[in-house]
């Protein structure tokens, strides 16, 4: 809008809210739009949690819009971008697509001075009455500071759409005034808590939510990190965050020649819709492999990428270009053994709950000296490492909590994980050997090692069952 000064103090403006707000409405939600739209510059408060959703919510009802999003920058000036406000959405709300930071649509708004109208047939809607969605940035100067977007059903009109406009505009100048602080997440709660561990992890070491934040909307990301930090978990943590209508998978393996890359990646795209693709061992890849993910991922917008790789580049020869690319763009998960004592013991109890309810036993809890022995644990596999000894121990664990006689340590070989192995995970022997090793500890327990009947229990022979706690260097019954 060329004069949003003047706008704001329109009579015709002032009487169009009037008329729309639903005079049933919450007196709070109403007090929220008048400040917003047309109080001082000089808000006070945590209005950002307590007056904008409410008010973001009234603005799109009065206006009639069938659902709206509006979302601000994170840490970082145009690189991450979090959800603020919602309304008219299912509770697995929605991704617009074509609003992602890299794509022409998100170009357009970001240098328009005016709210830009999408229809229907060009993009995709949530809402299925929805003609058009109009959206509007909220910006300081070059900066993006976020947008916001409502979808309406039958024909545009301009006065809804210069109102959104002008609450764009207002946002914006309550930021230039320092009103408005870059937006940040609440701080973790294990009550409400999306991700467990990751999450706690992303929200509490430091530099790991800046990392996430600058990358977690590109259309190719590097994962990276120790052996069992976790660059899976990342993986998932990132797609669910992102709230994508697609699916993810995890891939361990490619096809080697480039014909058969190339359908392949074609079939996986098509599978995940609007979704994720993940690749393990990608420091493994040939020279030719690299130059090929190099040409095509980029040229696509619909599906995301995830390299997860070992620590540093790969000991074979790499493909500067896609490295330089993935560099710039690249997620470090932090080892157990880096994390400060209290964020580790957090980690601990966090991820005993997780063993706990898999395990059937939710009710139990971890005692704080078993807690004080597993963090000064040096762990060589990380969270792979602490998982195991918790399922292993929990398997020992009685009168509902787990204690520290009751841990199960070895400092000479790592435990082999008892838990059965992700759904994305389409390694069928591991998975298939987990379920394998969780049965066979489970039935070790209740019946005291007795293998005769352990056997017979899991419908197997004797000497199969030998063979197999053997092979997975399992304590041998009687």
């Amino acid at each position: 809008m060329s004069d949003s000064a003047s706008i704001c103090k329109s009579w015709q403006i002032r009487k169009y809210v009037d008329k729309l707000t639903n005079p049933k409405a919450n007196r709070g939600m109403q007090t929220s739009i008048s400040q917003l739209l047309f109080g001082a510059d000089t808000l006070v408060g945590n209005w950002i949690e307590e007056c904008l959703p409410p008010a973001f919510a009234q603005v799109v009802h009065s206006l009639q819009g069938n659902c709206g999003v509006l979302v601000l920058s994170s840490v970082q000036p145009e690189e991450g971008f979090w959800e603020v406000a919602s309304v008219g959405y299912e509770e697995e709300g929605f991704f617009y697509s074509f609003m992602v930071s890299d794509s022409d649509a998100f170009a357009k708004v970001k240098a328009s001075e005016h709210p830009v109208v999408y229809l229907k047939r060009d993009v995709q809607l949530y809402h299925p009455d929805s003609n058009l969605a109009v959206v509007s940035r909220i910006s300081k100067g070059t900066r993006m500071l976020g947008f916001l977007l409502v979808e309406f059903a039958g024909e545009w009109q301009e006065l809804p759409t210069t109102l959104l406009g002008l609450f764009a505009t207002r946002l914006a100048t309550l930021y230039q005034n320092k009103v408005m602080p870059v937006f940040e997440r609440p701080q973790h709660s294990p009550a409400n808590s999306l991700g467990s561990v990751m999450q706690l992890l992303v929200e509490s070491f430091p530099g790991f939510l800046q990392m996430v934040e600058q990358n977690i909307v590109k259309t190719a990301v590097l994962i990276r990190g120790k052996r069992g930090v976790g660059k899976k978990s990342l993986a998932r943590f990132l797609h669910k965050k992102l709230a994508l209508e697609g699916d993810i998978i995890i891939l361990n393996t490619i096809p080697e020649q480039l014909v058969k890359l190339e359908r392949a990646l074609r079939d996986w795209c098509e599978m995940v819709g609007n979704g994720v693709i993940v690749f393990e061992n990608s420091e493994a890849w040939s020279l030719a492999q690299q130059r090929f993910f190099y040409e095509y991922v980029w040229r696509q917008k619909q599906v995301r990428f995830y390299f997860l790789q070992r620590d540093a580049l790969p000991q074979v020869e790499f493909y500067a270009p896609l490295y330089k690319k993935l560099e710039a763009a690249a997620i470090t998960v932090p080892s157990l053994n880096s994390l400060e004592t209290a964020l580790l013991q957090q980690v601990i109890v966090e991820l005993a709950k997780e063993v706990f309810a898999a395990n059937g036993k939710a009710k139990f809890r971890i005692e704080t000296d078993a807690v004080a022995i597993l963090a000064s644990h040096y762990y060589k596999e990380n969270l792979i490492e602490l998982r195991s000894i918790l399922e292993h121990s929990v398997l020992h664990a009685t009168q509902g909590s787990l204690k520290a006689e009751g841990l199960v340590i070895e400092n000479d070989s790592h435990l082999k994980s008892l838990g059965v192995s992700d759904a994305e995970d389409l390694d069928l022997r591991k998975s298939v050997e987990s379920l394998e090793r969780q049965k066979i500890m489970l039935a070790n327990k209740l019946f005291a090692g007795n293998q005769v009947r352990m056997a017979k229990a899991l419908g197997i022979s004797r000497g199969s069952l030998q063979y197999k706690m053997k092979q997975m260097e399992l304590q041998n019954g009687r």
